[in-house]
């Protein structure tokens, strides 16, 4: 069973985000609005969106995301997707959008010290 998904808007500075956690689905619907209407009141720039805590990844998270591009992309700024795990990786890859959007992939566990 999944967490029930949370969605929302961090304005950091420079560097404003939208973190999403647990499972990305319908049930989000109105915290996406939310977020939106955030994003889209803010100072366009580049936006990142941290997966990092997503365990479920459903069409209505790839939907906002699209939303989201559409809303930056004419100004020329980018949506990037930060730490998304494997499975939200291959939902983003089945839906025929990792082109469009800047990944930046969680970091490989570092081999321990043998000292």
């Amino acid at each position: 069973m999944h967490a029930e998904g949370q969605v929302r808007y961090e304005p950091d500075g420079d560097q404003p985000r939208v973190v999403l956690a647990g499972a990305i689905d319908a049930a989000c619907e109105r915290a996406f609005d939310a977020a939106y209407a955030d994003v889209t009141a803010a100072v366009p720039g580049d936006l990142t969106v941290d997966l990092s805590e997503v365990t479920f990844l459903g069409t209505h998270g790839l939907a906002f995301f699209i939303r989201l591009r559409n809303h930056l992309a004419p100004n020329g700024h980018r949506v990037i997707l930060f730490k998304p795990s494997s499975d939200v990786m291959l939902t983003v890859h089945a839906a025929g959008l990792r082109k469009i959007f800047t990944v930046v992939e969680p970091e490989p566990p570092r081999a321990a010290d043998p000292r």
